[in-house]
């Protein structure tokens, strides 16, 4: 740990400092992210957070980052499956499960095909994933990214991914899941106070 770590614990009287490791290396011409400095009642944590490529800004907050998708001026190398879930996230956080499943798919609809890859959305994951992160943000209340994701790090896995304790290989791949949210055939999937239960019409799952 530097001498300047050190310092900064100790005069916040923090008993620990960790360093979360950026996740992704820098794009050509960006310049390098600077740490990012939270503290909690006994923490310090310093993040490198990725940086964004073609806006040349880094150390995005939540906010940045959200933005920069809904513009699809992030690139696909920097918005991986953990961004996916945190853009999620923070739709979930600030809006109604509706308003938030709405925006966020519009969203990822547009980058997608801003991508060229327009066919690679998924509706039915798309939804379930909502459904999951609703439910967790009910157990965990989280103002800070981090904590949330340390607190379900499930989410953020590929291995297994986390909608396979819901659905078949079989029934995700189909066209009709691609197309249209799809119900489960594994297990029923958690439903938040506002998303109503799923597959009745007229919910925040499937609208009449």
């Amino acid at each position: 740990m530097s001498e300047w770590l050190k310092e900064h614990a100790w005069k916040a009287q923090l008993s620990e400092v960790r360093l979360l490791p950026r996740r992704t290396p820098n794009p050509d011409g960006c310049t390098p992210p600077q740490p990012k400095f939270r503290e909690g009642p006994r923490l310090l944590v310093v993040a490198l957070l990725p940086c964004t490529a073609g806006t040349r800004r880094c150390d995005l907050e939540d906010e940045s980052l959200v933005e920069a998708f809904e513009r699809a001026e992030i690139s696909e190398y920097q918005f991986s499956h953990v961004e996916h879930v945190r853009v999620a996230w923070w739709y979930l956080s600030h809006h109604p499960f509706v308003e938030a499943r709405d925006r966020f798919s519009e969203a990822l609809r547009r980058f997608a095909a801003s991508k060229g890859k327009a066919e690679r959305y998924h509706e039915t994951i798309t939804v379930a994933y909502l459904l999951v992160i609703a439910h967790r943000i009910q157990q965990t209340p989280a103002l800070i990214w981090s904590v949330f994701a340390d607190a379900h790090a499930d989410l953020l896995s590929h291995t297994p991914p986390i909608l396979a304790r819901y659905y078949s290989d079989e029934t995700l791949i189909s066209e009709r899941a691609t197309r249209e949210f799809v119900l489960p055939d594994r297990a029923a999937l958690p439903v938040s106070s506002d998303g109503g239960p799923p597959g009745a019409c007229g919910t925040a799952v499937v609208p009449c």
